[in-house]
This record gives C-alpha cells, structure tokens and sequence, in this order.
C-alpha cells in the first residue's frame, strides 16, 4: 500500500455515485467525511 491520494470529490448532495471503472485493480480505503461525521471503509477491485 502506498499511501496515495487518488481521487477526492466533494458531493453536491447527501447521495453521490463515484464511478471507479478506470481505477487499477487493488485495495483501496475510503474516507467519508460528512458534517462532523467521519468513514473508512475499505474496497477491494477485482
């Protein structure tokens, strides 16, 4: 795992898609933030 950055979005409502068809296969963790609530969630791309 390196430890990058790749993607951020800043959503235009409480529901968004994030369309990752062009991302490597890989593990990846992500990070919601939302008001004063914070995720992770972690993703695996097959």
């Amino acid at each position: 795992m390196l430890g990058q950055l790749v993607m951020e979005i800043k959503p235009e409502s409480n529901i968004e898609k994030i369309d990752i068809s062009n991302m490597q296969s890989g593990v990846y963790f992500i990070k919601v933030v939302f008001a004063d609530e914070e995720f992770t969630h972690k993703l695996v791309k097959k």
